[in-house]
């Protein structure tokens, strides 16, 4: 993208110091274009994150339920423990179902960034969209 980015940047400042005395109608709409394509790039983005967000808040939801139930399952069942015995292999269950929560919180991260990779293709898209729409106006010579 960044590649793209800097090839797009490059025809267009080009473009733009070439037509500071008299732009043409397609000069015109390609500075048109410049603003409405980063408008619409940042809506595709927006709508992107925003829809895995949804999912992504859903899903933790439902896993940080399940978590805070075992957990409270696990600490009512060690005090009810009856003897030493018991209550070292409970004590046991309730380690087990905290470590679980250390791989929460990196599926949690990981949600992370599936989020801002989400938001970024929009944008990459665009950028590599339009580097290849330039690059054959250039070879046609506009």
């Amino acid at each position: 993208m960044m590649v793209a980015s800097a090839q797009v940047i490059s025809h267009r400042t080009h473009r733009m110091a070439s037509a500071v005395v008299r732009p043409n109608a397609r000069d015109h709409r390609e500075f048109a274009l410049m603003g409405q394509e980063k408008v619409d790039a940042c809506a595709a983005s927006f709508s992107a994150m925003t829809s895995h967000l949804f999912t992504m808040n859903a899903r933790l939801g439902i896993a940080g339920l399940r978590q805070v139930s075992a957990h409270a399952n696990a600490m009512m069942s060690l005090a009810g423990s009856r003897d030493m015995r018991e209550a070292l292999q409970r004590q046991a269950q309730l380690l087990r179902t905290l470590q679980e929560s250390g791989s929460a919180a990196l599926q949690m991260s990981h949600s992370a960034a599936r989020i801002a990779h989400a938001g970024i293709r929009p944008v990459h898209a665009r950028a590599t969209a339009n580097a290849r729409r330039l690059a054959r106006e250039a070879l046609r010579g506009g």
